[in-house]
């Protein structure tokens, strides 16, 4: 009862940490469409060679999204969730430090297993942590972020693209995300 009592005081909390992911995630989907002009000539790729940089992030996504999914339902949502949070930053750091056009296609199926591994959880947090009464509101704002990350435009790409996710994980983590989750 008492671990209940925790998830429901710091929803909101949790839900800003939801959020930001799906955020970020989805703003990854999109940012890239401006720079990849930009990415082409710095790492000396075609703009048909390029395109890969979305497609395989894309393509990505969809091949473990089902396969997350099934392992947060035996696992544990905040933990599947927290594995995402984790290896997508990693492949942003990667993605933003590239130097070449192949390391930025590995980084980018990094950053996209990751991304799938939080995408497949973050509605489950938010309808085990809301009573039914606040669900939709927080699933409506989820679903905002989701929109917002896909109208997001750059052209900065290497501090925009990459490393601009970076600095909201770290405010993540900084807003008691842990303290939030730890019942879980």
């Amino acid at each position: 009862m008492q671990n209940q009592e925790v998830i429901q005081k710091n929803r909101w909390k949790i839900l800003i940490n939801v959020i930001a992911f799906v955020f970020m995630s989805s703003l990854d989907a999109s940012i890239v469409n401006v720079a990849l002009p930009t990415i082409s000539d710095k790492l000396g790729t075609s703009l048909a060679g390029i395109a890969w940089v979305i497609t395989i992030y894309l393509i990505t996504i969809t091949a473990f999204i089902i396969f997350f999914g099934k392992i947060a339902d035996l696992t544990g949502k905040t933990r599947i969730f927290t594995f995402g949070v984790i290896l997508f930053t990693i492949g942003s750091l990667l993605c933003g430090i590239s130097s070449s056009f192949v390391m930025l296609l590995v980084a980018r199926v990094i950053q996209a297993v990751g991304a799938a591994a939080g995408m497949s959880a973050n509605q489950g947090i938010i309808v085990e942590t809301f009573h039914y009464t606040e669900r939709g509101k927080a699933l409506g704002i989820s679903g905002s972020a989701v929109a917002l990350g896909n109208m997001a435009r750059s052209s900065a790409w290497r501090i925009y693209c990459f490393f601009f996710k970076l600095a909201l994980y770290i405010l993540n983590k900084y807003t008691n995300w842990n303290n939030c989750i730890s019942c879980w």
